[in-house]
């Protein structure tokens, strides 16, 4: 009975201890079934998320890159785009992704008929693992290129600059590359703000003075055939660029390489003689340092002779000149007399006081260094100065003087509005008066008569000066230049122009100097802008009357 009892015990014992060894066994691995189980239908899950989203969108066409670069406007001072950017989009490839070649050469050759065939062939066959296809395409461009739904083909979101007056503006503003990075002018030097600043840029041009100017410039150019030509408007009163062409010039939406003809920027990277123009300088010069006033005489009755150089007049009067016939007239010979007075010192401290030694600094960058001779100027330098060689200025130079010399207080130029300079008087308010007396005199009687206009009085100065051609002076190839003020009586706006090296013909009389090239354009100028600019002055008819009023 006992052996019973032990023995259904055991049993017992064992049969419970086999359960609970059964139950340990099964326990632990259903566990894990359920963890594995798990885990394979949250990734059963997450591919049916991934292949929704691929059905839904085409292959190869996910938009990458949405936050694409935002450059900010540039404006004229009136509030008008001069350039700003549109939204476009770019197609890409990763050649190592696509399956058929071929087939996505031939959709993309038939997307955009005008692609580079040979460079699309051989970037598809390339082993990089990404190549541009076309840069800033339109919107049907891009769902074309969607449509295809070729794997390896990608759409970029993407952005272009426009100029919405293309090459009216195209040195001043220049030019950006495909990722609207400023490669030249104003894009150039305000790279830095425009990337950083959805603000717009509002600059001093006003682009109604700006196509009157390129105009003008563009029809005499052509009417005269000349080589090129460049201008310039100044706000007396603040130091603002109004205008600036510079012409041949080119198309910012098209490349250009830095050697074409039309890149360069005659206004600010071009230096040269201006001839007669500095006698405004040499006559201001005189009468500042008083060497003498508008009646002190010079003779200029025979040429003179600058070491081996002989220097006449252009129409000489042949007979002793006082100071404002010298001007009207246009004397070499008087005006270098008159410097040789003033004296090497005092010429040149004053050319350096009205800015012609250094270069100028403006939001477009440095302009270039003027050619001007260092240390002690000699006797014969100092009066060949005096009539407007031996050394050379960009024609931004001669407009920033004009500043100082039109009102007698001296104002940095720039190129953005609403400039703050308060100015610094640098001439005396009497030699001021001289010298805009003095220029009305050159329009109503001197060589300057060309530049008068109906609707507003105004004063200018003519100068025609030889080319370096090979280092020498070119004979009958000449830059025709004039200034002027306007309106005379209380200046405000100033013009410097060019023309190079126009032909003559019958009829300029078969003359090429400044009073029948350039002289015409102020004139022109002045009758399109007076009435723009509210300056038109009821006593113009007689222009004789504001200059004496001048002088008075």
């Amino acid at each position: 009975m006992k052996d019973f009892e032990w023995a259904s015990h055991r049993e017992e014992g064992r049969t419970t201890d086999n359960l609970d060894f059964a139950h340990d066994c099964v326990g632990l691995p259903k566990s894990r079934v359920l963890i594995v189980g798990a885990f394979f239908c949250f990734l059963l899950f997450l591919i049916m998320v991934r292949l929704c989203i691929v059905c839904l969108t085409p292959m190869g066409s996910t938009d990458q890159g949405t936050k694409h670069i935002v450059r900010a406007a540039l404006l004229d001072r009136n509030g008008y785009f001069l350039a700003s950017s549109l939204d476009t989009f770019s197609i890409y490839a990763h050649p190592n992704k696509v399956m058929d070649k071929e087939e996505a050469i031939a959709a993309l050759i038939g997307i955009f008929p005008s692609i580079d065939k040979a460079r699309l062939i051989r970037n598809m066959h390339s082993k990089k693992s990404f190549v541009w296809i076309s840069r800033h395409v339109a919107p049907n461009k891009k769902m074309a290129v969607k449509a295809l739904g070729i794997y390896g083909l990608d759409v970029l979101s993407d952005s272009k600059r426009i100029y919405p007056m293309d090459r009216i503006f195209c040195h001043v503003l220049g030019t950006t590359d495909l990722d609207q990075q400023g490669l030249s002018g104003l894009e150039k030097s305000l790279n830095q703000r425009l990337m950083q600043s959805n603000e717009p840029v509002r600059t001093s041009f006003d682009l109604r003075v700006q196509n009157i100017l390129y105009d003008a410039l563009s029809h005499q150019i052509s009417e005269h055939n000349a080589v090129g030509g460049n201008g310039i408007i100044v706000d007396l009163q603040t130091g603002e660029i109004l205008a600036m062409v510079s012409l041949p010039d080119f198309s910012p939406s098209q490349p250009i390489y830095p050697t074409d003809p039309g890149y360069f920027n005659r206004n600010m990277s071009g230096v040269y003689e201006f001839g007669s123009i500095m006698k405004i300088a040499n006559t201001a010069v005189l009468l500042e340092n008083k060497k003498g006033t508008l009646r002190s005489v010079f003779d200029a009755s025979r040429p003179i002779y600058i070491g081996r150089h002989r220097v006449t007049d252009f129409r000489g009067q042949n007979r002793p000149l006082n100071v404002e016939e010298a001007f009207v007239y246009s004397s070499n010979i008087a005006h270098a007399k008159m410097a040789a007075a003033v004296g090497g010192a005092a010429q040149k401290h004053f050319f350096e006081k009205i800015g012609f030694s250094r270069s100028i600094k403006t939001e477009l960058g440095w302009c270039a260094r003027p050619l001007f001779p260092k240390g002690n100027w000699p006797i014969g330098r100092v009066m060949t100065a005096g009539y407007g060689y031996g050394f050379a200025v960009t024609p931004l130079h001669v407009a920033a003087s004009l500043i100082p010399l039109a009102t007698g207080i001296a104002k940095p130029v720039t190129f953005l509005a609403s400039p703050k300079y308060p100015g610094v008087r640098i001439l005396k308010p009497s030699t001021v008066k001289d010298i805009l007396y003095l220029m009305g005199q050159a329009v109503e009687n001197g060589q300057a008569k060309k530049a008068a206009a109906i609707n507003c009085v105004v004063g200018a100065k003519t100068g025609t000066a030889n080319v370096r051609v090979g280092g020498r002076y070119a004979e009958k190839q000449n830059l025709t230049s004039a200034v002027a003020v306007f309106p005379l009586e209380s200046p405000r706006y100033g013009i410097v122009l060019s023309i190079d090296r126009a032909k003559a013909s019958a009829k300029t009389y078969h003359y090429a100097t400044a009073g029948w090239m350039a002289a015409p354009v102020i004139s022109r100028l002045v009758q399109e802008l007076a009435p723009l600019l509210g300056v038109m002055t009821p006593e113009s008819e007689d222009s004789g009357v504001a200059a004496k009023k001048s002088k008075k």
